[in-house]
């Protein structure tokens, strides 16, 4: 497994504990921190898709129009429409539910 592979896998498993955190104290930086490693997770993917090797406007632009990063990014904005919506606990299985199939 190469050095990329590990970072993903990191990311991805940090993302994991993180979201099991959220679900057992509802504390919301819990659930930024998931995102985030989500979010790094694919970014990581991209990037090896892309072979790229520095960072520079055009990379950064390429990176963020990977069709991964953007279905990543719009499923984040979704979950927190729905949450600034419900302003309850009622949508939490419909947001774990929906995380099960992010990276299909």
């Amino acid at each position: 497994m190469t050095t990329a592979s590990h970072a993903v896998l990191d990311d991805a498993l940090a993302a994991t504990a993180y979201a099991l955190r959220t679900a057992a104290t509802f504390d919301p930086k819990e659930a930024a921190w998931a995102a985030k490693r989500l979010y790094e997770a694919v970014d990581s993917c991209a990037q090896r898709s892309l072979s790229v090797r520095g960072f520079t406007p055009d990379v950064e632009r390429a990176l963020l129009q990977d069709p991964r990063v953007q279905r990543e990014l719009q499923g984040q904005g979704r979950d927190l429409a729905e949450l600034e919506a419900a302003r309850d606990a009622d949508h939490v299985p419909t947001l774990s539910e929906r995380s099960e199939t992010a990276l299909e």
